[in-house]
């Protein structure tokens, strides 16, 4: 059988979440420590159903994460793993940002994790706190001057873009290549379309881009996928549009 398509996404290079494991460690953490608690808030299979963990011993680090994406998900569950080896943090989750603003500013708070869930009010507090942080996927050039009790943590995305171009010139089978961006400019996207495209370009193959922002995007995309030499490699920038390429092409009857 001939592959007509080939997908990768951003997804490939992490973990995927699975709720089933998350709620795995609950059992094991009441039983190694009894001054532990959690909140279930409610079960479902798309949102994080914790609404905070709290020990009556431990520091007090409140997080914010874009739990609506797997990245974020993910994120949460490297948390995890790091609170069932140790248990040494009283953990409370916000899920909005009006919640994280009003909460970070308490007095007892000991530590903030901040990823894509937050505002300028946020970052403002960000740069102006002494308390230890650590802000996921946010440059430093939006929060001021690089402080001592702040640590980055960002994605590669050149290192991203890269991979993927290696990955998919290794098979030495694809008659096409592509690189398929969001419904809107993202910077970390233009990151990965430039290595992609440049480490395609040291190996003489030309990428073709798709970049329709318009209603008709889905329509647009089937035309994009048909137009490939078959077989063909498309990069979706991320989880989203890996979705949406799926979709496209199931469409288009590829």
């Amino acid at each position: 059988m001939i592959v007509g398509l080939c997908l990768i996404d951003m997804a490939v290079f992490g973990i995927t979440l699975n709720i089933a494991i998350l709620l795995s460690y609950l059992p094991f953490l009441l039983l190694r420590n009894t001054n532990f608690t959690a909140t279930v808030m409610s079960l479902s299979k798309n949102n994080v159903i914790i609404s905070h963990m709290q020990t009556n011993r431990h520091p007090r680090v409140h997080i914010a994460l874009n739990l609506n994406s797997s990245p974020g998900r993910n994120e949460l569950f490297g948390i995890m793993q790091y609170v069932k080896q140790s248990l040494s943090w009283d953990m409370r989750l916000a899920f909005n940002v009006e919640q994280l603003n009003s909460e970070i500013t308490a007095p007892n708070v000991e530590g903030l994790i901040i990823g894509l869930l937050h505002d300028d009010k946020t970052l403002d507090f960000v740069a102006r706190t002494e308390i230890p942080t650590v802000v996921i996927d946010i440059g430093a050039d939006r929060i001021g001057n690089r402080q001592k009790n702040i640590a980055y943590i960002t994605t590669d995305n050149i290192s991203a873009g890269t991979l993927a171009a290696n990955h998919f010139h290794s098979y030495g089978l694809f008659r096409s290549f592509a690189f398929v961006t969001p419904n809107a400019p993202r910077p970390w996207a233009e990151l990965r379309q430039q290595a992609f495209v440049s480490e395609l370009r040291t190996k003489g193959v030309v990428t073709k881009i798709f970049s329709a922002d318009s209603a008709d995007r889905h329509l647009a995309l089937q035309r994009f996928l048909k137009e490939l030499d078959k077989p063909a490699a498309v990069f979706a920038s991320h989880d989203i549009v890996a979705q949406e390429v799926i979709f496209a092409a199931h469409d288009a009857q590829i």
